[in-house]
């Protein structure tokens, strides 16, 4: 018996892109060598690129920084519409330690 699931799976960058996710949030997918979107990241990243809000809870380790992160770099590169100088995200973590993840994980 022959595994042929290499050849009918889809390309994992054509995954992620099929998200909506631009160029830099593709290359931050592939420097990170992940295999495919997890279950969270499918259900929550199309809807944040299109800039709504998404309320997730998922185990831990299931790519719930990842499902934030990656659409808010697809936003910021977008040219700001209607908006003057100043930031354009605020992320706010409820503990250090999840806002020393993000921060890891964002660099």
């Amino acid at each position: 018996m022959t595994d042929d699931t290499s050849q009918n799976s889809p390309d994992v960058s054509t995954q992620f892109e099929a998200l909506g996710l631009d160029l830099r949030a593709l290359n931050a997918v592939s420097r990170l060598e992940l295999e495919a979107p997890t279950d969270v990241q499918q259900e929550a990243i199309g809807p944040f690129v299109s800039g709504r809000d998404v309320c997730a809870t998922a185990p831990t380790g299931t790519g719930k920084t990842l499902a934030f992160l990656l659409p808010l770099l697809t936003r910021l590169s977008r040219p700001a519409k209607g908006s003057g100088p100043g930031p354009r995200a605020i992320i706010l973590s409820p503990t250090r330690e999840l806002g020393e993840q993000l921060w890891n994980v964002a660099r």
